[in-house]
């Protein structure tokens, strides 16, 4: 790295605010000053840490962001450097830096995703494989519509969500978790049987609380959704997490959620906020429901690819 920058590493949220604007949008309150608990408390459910570079007169030149959940794969959220300071090995020390981070956390590995239609995707792979990083893998498929649709398809699929209901369906708003439904949760993440990076508290504190759900099936909790919102505005929410347990979810009681929480959107933030939904890319089954029944009212599909570095 350049001898004229130096890094330096703040758990967060900080007062940051000349290295917000080298980060994603979505990002940038964890740069503000913070307001109750510190995100250093070993017992806030977030870890989120920031490495920052500046120049030797204190100006900002880079950052990476990191979500560092205890015992898990940590997670680079975004990594930049100003234009006119590129190719002079302040990126790399910064992914140095980071992986240093998550090392000390006692991450086994650190991941970082992207989306397959961003622009200088080229670039960014080619300064990844520069730096050790191995190739990126399609992790999730997505679709993108206004949250109005939820209205139109819940009128399509009321007949299979009337079934469901017979079955025991029922949705519940993450506001109204209880402490028996939080146990229930953990119990079925300690049991194996939720694949990894599923668990719905590992980007809780990210998280919009008033779009993610726990799934019941007669009252006892079989699954959940969660979302967080893409921009500060709350415009662009994006369902990132979401399982139910196997027997239920061929039964299509995540495609119907999906439809409630987007109708809920609706509701709440009007029917032209943007929603976003994505299935893990071996999920073909899911894919088909996405493409095939979902797509007529999706404006754009796109692909999350993913990389992992083992530390």
């Amino acid at each position: 790295m350049s001898a004229a920058c130096v890094l330096s590493v703040h758990p967060l949220p900080c007062a940051l605010p000349g290295h917000a604007s080298l980060t994603y949008p979505r990002w940038r309150h964890w740069l503000q000053p913070p307001e109750g608990a510190d995100s250093a408390d070993p017992s806030s459910p977030v870890a989120v840490q920031a490495v920052c570079a500046a120049d030797d007169g204190g100006t900002p030149v880079g950052l990476a962001l990191l979500h560092l959940p205890p015992g898990h794969t940590g997670r680079l959220l975004s990594v930049m450097v100003l234009p006119d300071r590129r190719r002079q090995g302040i990126g790399s020390a910064l992914l140095r830096a980071a992986a240093d981070c998550a090392r000390h956390a006692g991450a086994p590995a650190l991941m970082a995703q992207h989306n397959s239609a961003a622009t200088g995707i080229d670039a960014y792979d080619a300064f990844m494989a520069a730096n050790g990083w191995p190739a990126a893998e399609t992790r999730e498929v997505r679709g993108f519509g206004r949250a109005g649709w939820g209205r139109t398809a819940g009128k399509t699929f009321a007949r299979h969500r009337a079934a469901l209901v017979r079955r025991g369906y029922a949705l519940t708003p993450w506001t109204d978790l209880t402490e028996d439904d939080a146990a229930a949760i953990r119990a079925l993440v300690a049991s194996g049987a939720v694949p990894d990076g599923y668990d719905p508290f590992l980007m809780h504190g990210l998280d919009a609380p008033d779009l993610s759900a726990v799934l019941y099936r007669h009252g006892a909790v079989v699954g959940w959704a969660k979302a967080h919102w893409q921009d500060t505005a709350r415009t662009q929410a994006f369902y990132h997490s979401g399982w139910v347990l196997p027997e239920v979810a061929r039964q299509g009681w995540l495609a119907v959620a999906m439809i409630d929480l987007s109708a809920r959107q609706a509701d709440l933030y009007g029917d032209d906020s943007l929603t976003g939904l994505a299935t893990d890319a071996n999920n073909l089954p899911m894919q088909g429901i996405l493409f095939n029944r979902f797509g007529m009212l999706a404006e754009r599909f796109d692909r999350l690819m993913q990389r992992t570095l083992p530390l």
